[in-house]
Formats: C-alpha cells, sequence, structure tokens
C-alpha cells in the first residue's frame, strides 16, 4: 500500500496536495485531541487534590472530636474512681 501511494504523490500533483491537507487535517485533530486530553488530566489532578486535602481535613477533624471524647471520658472515669474509693473509705470527706 505504502509504495501505490508513493507512486500516487509523485504521478498525480491533485492526490498529492490533497493527500497532504488530509495529513495536516489528521494531524491538526490529533493536536486538538491531545491538548483536551492534556487539560482533562490536569481538571481531575486538581480535583484530586482537593478531594485529598478535604479528606484530610474530615479526618483530622474526626481525630480531634475522638481524642477530645477520649479525654472527658478519661475525666469522667477519674471522678467516678474517686468517688468510688471515698464511699469505700467513709473515714474521708466527701467534698462537693
Amino acid at each position: 500500500m505504502g509504495s501505490f501511494i508513493n507512486r500516487l504523490l509523485k504521478d498525480e500533483p491533485a492526490f498529492s496536495a490533497e493527500f497532504n491537507n488530509y495529513i495536516q487535517e489528521i494531524k491538526l485533530e490529533n493536536n486538538e485531541e491531545i491538548i483536551n486530553l492534556h487539560s482533562t488530566i490536569s481538571s481531575l489532578r486538581q480535583q484530586l487534590e482537593e478531594n485529598k486535602f478535604q479528606t484530610n481535613k474530615l479526618i483530622q477533624q474526626a481525630v480531634l472530636q475522638k481524642t477530645e471524647e477520649i479525654k472527658q471520658l478519661q475525666l469522667t472515669i477519674s471522678e467516678q474512681r474517686s468517688l468510688q474509693n471515698k464511699f469505700k473509705h467513709p473515714q474521708m470527706k466527701l467534698i462537693n
């Protein structure tokens, strides 16, 4: 097939011009598609980074919330133990 096209390009100037125009159109379409694909990739990367940021932010908030909850539970346990010890040892005064 390549030799047939080469022969037409040499022997038929009209074919050569039309063929070259066709090749240029295909190259232009390919370049436009490549540009669009790069743009899509860039947009998707940006969305991914934003999603990662939001996910990390939510994780940090959840960890902070649970840390505070743990501290409150530890404080409650400590207070309950203190009260329990006071009831076990009646000689100790209850302080309100």
